[in-house]
């Protein structure tokens, strides 16, 4: 993955921009870090300390950098798929579990869900 954000930098197709904060509350449902976020940030990954992806970026408060909000990767996943997403056959290893345990995840929520 890495040599692809630096093929993508170095051809000018992406500008990569990072930033280090800190996770100030963390949930099943959200995430929220003081990392300095722009704005139009959401969709973002927001990275864990080992540098994989954690999150994905959904609110940022302009007024306050210490509130920003993200979907923990897990439930991102979930959300993904009941719209229609599929994953790459092309996958890691780790992402393929992560994507499996999105569907276990869904599944399990859509079976308690009430009717």
């Amino acid at each position: 993955m890495e040599s692809k954000l630096s093929y993508l930098a170095q051809a000018k197709r992406i500008q990569p921009l990072t930033t280090q904060g800190n996770i100030t509350d963390l949930d099943a449902n959200k995430i929220v870090y003081d990392a300095r976020t722009g704005e139009g940030g959401s969709g973002g990954p927001l990275f864990g300390p080992s540098g994989r992806v954690i999150g994905i970026t959904t609110a940022i408060f302009t007024e306050n950098t210490a509130s920003n909000f993200a979907v923990p990767i897990r439930p991102a996943v979930a959300l993904l798929e009941r719209a229609g997403w599929t994953a790459p056959a092309n996958l890691e290893p780790e992402q393929k579990e992560a994507a499996n345990i999105g569907q276990t995840n869904t599944r399990a929520t859509q079976a308690n869900a009430p009717r």
